[in-house]
């Protein structure tokens, strides 16, 4: 039996689906069912195909322990995905954490739903990580969280339909993922508490690049009524052109001629991986400020690139809550690959490659990149902040639009040089300040400083799940920004006066 959030006696944690009936538990005050499949294994036959609906099964399906994360390679920091979690290719899977037994049995009230699509630059990461535990956000919101697993890398976020149409390789995987996800939300998440007419999608980095590209895309219209892009990179969306290229590459890193396509549904998965990593690398030396994978406008399922969508204000008008980090780029200091550049090299060689007219006045704009704060500060700017700051500039025209920044650096952030850096406000919006990136950041104290800032952070993202209202003014043409710090603000976007300098730069990449 589960004691509801709501009060009273609630029931046991079987719930019925079309597919079969399903087994969780409860996590301290909620209940939780982990490794439910929304769609097939991806494997064999399936290998680069869009996802399959999943197959029946008999008897009742134990979700108390969560699904294989997407193959990946070994975690080289605290935010990343242990080594001693399992891999495999049957990753299609989410979680779910409701506040209460599910309300079709205990006849309470459907909550609000948020479901999250994780970060990790299209090659790492899973809706499994302890840093989103939907536990906490869950019981302080009355919300059911559900996140998610996609398809990674070489075999989800890589265009292959350029080897061949008798290959059958489908594009956009990962996206396809995505609203198979959001698909199995919409037909199933009333069983577990969840109101499917109230869901608002919410991701980070990679995982906001999939939220303001789900915005844009026709087949995700009508599955979310708002939606939250933290520290988004919406322009690392790419052509077919690009991505034909690095299916070449990967053939050639996997020793494979074009005229072998076929063999590749049986190259082992270890081996994908490793030729996923390597082409990651050269692609962050060959094309900085570009990532090797990603979602790509392929004319047909994602028709146009987002940030023409946005541009013409096209987007699924919802509301949107959109942000980025003051520090952004301090994270990938020292990442191997590199996946931002913050060397002065690379980052001339970004300019010169993709926008050779304007990188001398944005060179000047940046201080001539002279310091390492003028050079991270572009390469923040070129990938999270000026993209995230035109998708808001389209979007308000058409929505209620809400900007943020998270200005919050603790001593530990502070003292390692990374200040308030990429992916560190996730802690803050779960209210996981003891998961490993939560531990990380509070190394060297500042607990007080960050409940008070996360009980913040959490009752505005609450407030804009449920009404589409974060609880401040709206992002409109002075540029109002909610500013997380030790002292919380409102004012013109810190990086408003830099705009200028990029309004002739596309940064179709």
């Amino acid at each position: 039996m589960a004691r509801s959030a709501h009060g009273g006696l609630g029931v046991s944690f079987r719930v019925e689906t079309r597919s079969g009936t399903l087994l969780g538990e409860s996590d301290a005050g909620a209940s939780v069912w982990r490794g439910i499949p929304f769609a097939a294994p991806p494997v064999g036959p399936l290998r680069w195909k869009a996802p399959q609906p999943v197959v029946p099964w008999a008897g009742v399906r134990d979700v108390t322990r969560f699904g294989a994360v997407a193959p990946q390679p070994s975690a080289r920091n605290a935010g990343g995905v242990p080594a001693s979690v399992r891999r495999d290719e049957d990753c299609l899977t989410l979680n779910i954490w409701s506040p209460g037994a599910p309300s079709q049995l205990s006849g309470l009230g459907l909550c609000p739903v948020v479901v999250w699509f994780h970060g990790g630059a299209q090659m790492q990461g899973a809706g499994s990580m302890a840093d989103y535990s939907g536990r906490a956000l869950a019981l302080a919101g009355d919300l059911v969280v559900v996140t998610v697993n996609y398809r990674l890398a070489a075999l989800g976020q890589l265009d292959l339909s350029s080897l061949g149409r008798r290959a059958g390789f489908d594009s956009n995987l990962g996206l396809r993922d995505q609203v198979a996800a959001l698909e199995w939300v919409r037909d199933h998440i009333a069983s577990f508490g969840g109101d499917a007419n109230r869901v608002t999608i919410m991701g980070e980095s990679a995982g906001g690049t999939a939220i303001t590209t789900l915005l844009a895309l026709p087949a995700a219209a009508g599955l979310f009524r708002g939606a939250i892009a933290q520290s988004p990179a919406p322009t690392a969306v790419y052509g077919r052109e690009g991505h034909a290229e690095r299916a070449v590459e990967l053939l050639e890193l996997l020793g494979l001629e074009t005229g072998d396509v076929k063999r590749l549904r049986h190259v082992p998965t270890d081996a994908l991986v490793a030729a996923g990593t390597r082409l990651a690398g050269r692609n962050a030396r060959e094309r900085p400020g570009t990532l090797a994978f990603g979602p790509v406008v392929d004319g047909t399922y994602l028709p146009e690139h987002p940030i023409d969508v946005f541009a013409e204000g096209r987007a699924t008008p919802v509301p949107l809550l959109i942000g980025t980090n003051r520090d952004e780029a301090n994270l990938f200091i020292r990442s191997d690959p590199p996946i931002l550049p913050v060397k002065e090299t690379a980052l001339r060689d970004m300019l010169r490659m993709f926008v050779p007219e304007s990188a001398p006045s944005i060179v000047e704009a940046y201080g001539r990149l002279r310091s390492r704060g003028d050079r991270l500060g572009l390469s923040g700017d070129w990938s999270f902040t000026i993209p995230s700051l035109r998708v808001a500039d389209g979007h308000a025209a058409v929505a209620p639009t809400f900007m943020y920044r998270f200005d919050h650096a603790t001593p530990a952030t502070r003292a390692a040089g990374l200040g308030a850096t990429h992916g560190t406000e996730i802690p803050y919006v779960f209210g996981n300040l003891g998961g490993p990136i939560g531990k990380l950041v509070l190394l060297l104290g500042g607990r007080r400083a960050a409940r008070t800032l996360s009980q913040s952070m959490q009752a505005h993202w609450i407030s804009f799940i449920r009404s589409g209202d974060p609880g401040w003014g709206r992002y409109d043409a002075d540029r109002t920004t909610r500013v997380f710090a030790t002292r919380t603000v409102d004012q013109r976007h810190p990086a408003a006066g830099r705009l200028p300098v990029w309004d002739d730069v596309g940064l179709h990449l």
